[in-house]
Order: C-alpha cells, then structure tokens, then sequence
C-alpha cells in the first residue's frame, strides 16, 4: 500500500500534467475564440447592410408613388383643361 506521501506526490505530479494540457488547450483554443468573435461582427454588419437595402427599398416605392400619383394629377388637369377647351370649341 501506498504512504500518504507517494499519494500527495503522485496526486500532485498528475495535477501539473492537467495543468499544462488545460494550458495547450487554452492556447489551441484562442484562435478560435478570435473567429467567434469576428463572424459575429460579420453577422452583425451584413444584417444592417440588409435592414439598410430594405429601408432603401422602402424608400423607393414611396418615391415612386409620389411621382406616379404627380404624374396622373398632372395627367387628370391636363385631360380637365384639354377637354373644357375642346367644348367651348365645339359650343361658341
């Protein structure tokens, strides 16, 4: 049977072998925490890349409605004006 003292010295020899394997995966490990780190700044700038496409999207249909509705405004008075000439053309 093993004394206390080969069990401490064993115990403590097993403790400094943990202690540098945790230590290598902590430096394989790194690495991959700087990758984390960066993909969600990716993921974070392509989302308001994708909010700002869709605010511009937005921001087109309403351009394009006021100008479609000008356009028929304009449209509808030009038609009013042609047709109030050609009656009192037509009538003297």
């Amino acid at each position: 049977m093993a004394t206390q003292t080969e069990l401490v010295q064993a115990l403590t020899t097993d403790m400094t072998i943990l202690k540098e394997r945790v230590d290598s995966l902590r430096g394989e490990t790194e690495p991959l925490r700087e990758i984390t780190s960066q993909l969600a700044v990716i993921e974070h700038k392509v989302s308001e890349l994708q909010k700002t496409k869709d605010l511009w999207g937005q921001r087109g249909w309403m351009v394009l409605t006021i100008a479609l509705s000008a356009i028929f405004s304009f449209m509808s008075a030009l038609a009013g004006v042609l047709l109030t000439a050609y009656l009192r053309s037509k009538n003297p």
